[in-house]
């Protein structure tokens, strides 16, 4: 896992750098390398289709997003850092939920907040549906829709995520209208956590990109992983979206030293000792072998390393003011 830059950080205390040499890979600083040496970056091309439809599309991307040591520690990543912001709403709504594989794991730890997915893909949402009566979770419903048109009330939702789905979208105009619906949808001192990829400026970091949390992936999901990169938004795009969205406190920030994601999210909340203990075990969970749905068992070698990246990730992240957490390890 890569720390996130505070908003207008251009430099790091040393701490920062050793902790960050420490939990990169090699070859994320070669990508970085390539990023800096291109002067013009790759445009944008939007996805085949906005709408992921086809029946083995959706397979391999909802069998993708349940296995391998590295989709677990970006999905416990995301888990974590979702729940900080939206622990103590009553309704969240989660934008694209796809498969709801990420949207089920944050359910979980906030069994008092009743979360509400929507998804243009009528296959996603049966996934998503089978997963939640697998996981026998009550608090977790969804509707079929668009997410720059919801059918959701004025000023409503106190809560609202979206997970690697903003791309989707098949042009800026889009995102910029999906940013004014989250606007629309929330009330005063609604809480966010909206997170998504940074185009690469060099072609040459595509392939490795498409595999680096999933070697092992199919070709489809190689396939679609790649579209997905190519169709994300520059980081400029990303602030650009966020000055939309009129939340308390929003900032945006993206990963170091090379752009993968950007985040858009309200500050960290308190956190109560009981959801302090269920962040605990999720990252726990990370040294088992997987449970659940995911069909990956074993490798606890590569899960620990990666429980490993994600603790150093949050340490670097816990030095900078105003993202601090107490109780958490």
């Amino acid at each position: 896992m890569l720390p996130l830059m505070q908003p207008g950080q251009r430099t790091w205390a040393v701490g920062d750098l050793l902790c960050l040499l420490a939990n990169t890979r090699p070859r994320d600083l070669l990508a970085s390398l390539r990023e800096g040496l291109t002067l013009t970056g790759m445009p944008r091309t939007p996805e085949p289709t906005m709408v992921m439809a086809e029946a083995e599309q959706v397979e391999a991307y909802t069998q993708a997003g349940s296995c391998g040591p590295g989709m677990e520690a970006l999905y416990a990543m995301h888990t974590i850092q979702a729940v900080r912001r939206l622990h103590g709403c009553q309704r969240v709504v989660d934008l694209a939920c796809g498969p709801a594989n990420q949207l089920v794991s944050i359910a979980r730890l906030l069994p008092d907040t009743r979360f509400l997915g929507i998804d243009l893909s009528e296959r996603m949402l049966e996934k998503a549906r089978a997963l939640v009566a697998r996981q026998g979770l009550g608090n977790v419903r969804f509707e079929h829709g668009d997410i720059t048109r919801t059918p959701l009330p004025d000023h409503q939702t106190d809560g609202v995520m979206s997970t690697v789905s903003v791309h989707h979208l098949p042009t800026f105009e889009l995102a910029c209208a999906c940013m004014d619906e989250i606007r629309r949808i929330t009330a005063p001192g609604a809480a966010c956590y909206l997170v998504d990829m940074i185009r690469p400026r060099s072609a040459a970091n595509l392939d490795y990109l498409a595999t680096r949390d999933h070697p092992g992936g199919s070709r489809p999901f190689f396939n679609d992983c790649r579209n997905s990169w190519r169709a994300s938004f520059s980081a400029a795009d990303w602030r650009t979206l966020a000055d939309r969205l009129d939340l308390s406190g929003i900032e945006q920030r993206t990963t170091a030293p090379i752009r993968l994601f950007a985040t858009i999210a309200t500050p960290v909340r308190p956190l109560t000792p009981v959801c302090v203990q269920a962040i605990r075990r999720l990252q726990d969970g990370l040294t088992t072998s997987a449970g659940g749905d995911s069909p990956c068992r074993g490798d606890t070698g590569k899960q620990h390393r990666a429980l490993s990246a994600l603790r150093g990730a949050q340490r670097a992240r816990k030095t900078t003011p105003g993202n601090r957490s107490a109780g958490l390890p």
